[in-house]
């Protein structure tokens, strides 16, 4: 069962399939730059962060991994990014903070 809930999608997981066609149909085309210096960071909400990116609310992360919230909230601190919790966290906010 958890697997399942790891691996699978709702109901007939038709979302799911077209997700993973959609993702196929993509086609990255790499490219070089040249000089000048990338700054990715932004600000949000007056803190500053490394890229514009976040790890987004999972819910129940401790069936991925033991105490998974702490884990992905220490990557997130680590990488410079936000990290939001989910209302099915398996970890209290006073615990990640």
């Amino acid at each position: 069962m958890v697997f399942d809930f790891l691996d699978g999608g709702a109901e007939s997981e038709i979302t799911l399939h077209r997700n993973r066609s959609a993702f196929d149909d993509i086609r990255l085309k790499p490219r070089i730059l040249k000089g000048g210096d990338v700054d990715l960071s932004v600000t949000l909400f007056g803190q500053k962060y490394a890229a514009p990116f976040q790890i987004g609310p999972t819910g129940l992360n401790g069936l991925y991994w033991p105490e998974g919230d702490l884990h992905l909230a220490a990557a997130a601190k680590q990488a410079g990014v936000a990290f939001t919790v989910s209302t099915a966290s398996n970890t209290t906010m006073e615990e990640i903070a």
